[in-house]
């Protein structure tokens, strides 16, 4: 008699070497910032019998630089692995998401900002967007012309919703340097309020090697020996971002000592670290350009001119 085969699992692995992206400005037109992801590992594992469905992300290093008008580079991994990600689904023929488990871990990063770098994003965000967000005039004046209920559109879609059971981060380490002039709008009021009384007036903000770290943490562990049993989450992806973000707010507020020790807040520098031994970044060289603009203002590749 004839079976059909039945496929009980299914792998999938995939492996790049190095993906690179490049974010091309209009005005001049040329590259502006860079983007480049090495040694990123993907597998994919289905297990028909069970059910069950498992997601395994592992990414080497990333480096994003600024290209334009002077190289550096913002945001940096010190070490390999820059990120590993493993997540399990249940009951994958659901309609509903049950995700079982999921571990995230991340390496540590070096980031760095200054006035150069604000100006060029907020150029290219200008040049990005075409239309700002809302209501145009043009709509405001359609609406009004016709009566509210035909003016009014069907209500949106529910966001898609999904159960998370258990969800552990590892613990992360961020070290920071920046040049910010105080007399940018994009920063606080009351923050250059605070620099200026406390740094005794100083006009540019310095950090130098400002460490960020928190601890490993773990999230909705139902079963647990000791302590109480935190339920599963049920919600949005926003909901459970706010969720993790009443976790780790106490924990950034933990980092104080740092940003004292490395910048210049209080009293201009001269009697912290950052004043007499300043720390240095580990990865302090960008990569080079990896597009060039033809004579037609077309963006072609370096290597093959295409």
């Amino acid at each position: 008699l004839w079976q059909e085969a039945i496929v009980e699992r299914v792998d999938m692995h995939i492996n790049l070497k190095s993906i690179a992206f490049a974010l091309v400005g209009e005005a001049p037109r040329r590259e502006l910032f860079g983007v480049c992801i090495d040694g990123i590992d993907l597998r994919i594992g289905r297990d028909n019998d069970e059910d069950m469905k498992t997601w395994a992300v592992e990414v080497d290093k990333l480096q994003v630089d600024r290209l334009y008008p002077t190289p550096d580079v913002l945001l940096a991994s010190v070490r390999p692995p820059f990120l590993k990600w493993h997540i399990l689904r249940e009951d994958c023929n659901s309609s509903h998401t049950l995700l079982g488990s999921g571990d995230l871990t991340v390496g540590e990063l070096e980031a760095a900002v200054d006035d150069v770098t604000v100006q060029q994003l907020m150029l290219f965000v200008r040049e990005a967007v075409v239309e700002p967000p809302g209501l145009q005039l043009e709509q405001v004046l359609q609406r009004t012309a016709s009566t509210y209920s035909q003016s009014c559109r069907e209500p949106p879609d529910l966001p898609p919703t999904f159960t998370l059971r258990s969800l552990v981060v590892s613990s992360a380490r961020l070290r920071i340097w920046a040049r910010l002039n105080m007399s940018n709008s994009f920063l606080p009021r009351a923050l250059v309020w605070f620099v200026r009384v406390t740094g005794l007036g100083v006009s540019v903000l310095q950090l130098d090697g400002v460490v960020i770290e928190v601890p490993s943490l773990r999230f909705f562990q139902y079963e647990c020996l000791f302590g109480r049993p935190d339920p599963p989450f049920m919600g949005s992806t926003w909901g459970l971002l706010s969720r993790l973000g009443k976790r780790y707010v106490p924990e950034l507020m933990q980092c104080w000592k740092s940003v004292v020790s490395n910048s210049n807040i209080m009293f201009g520098g001269v009697l912290s670290r950052q004043f007499w031994l300043p720390k240095n970044r580990v990865v302090n060289t960008a990569h080079a350009e990896r597009c060039r603009i033809g004579r037609r203002g077309q963006v072609e590749t370096k290597e093959d001119g295409t």
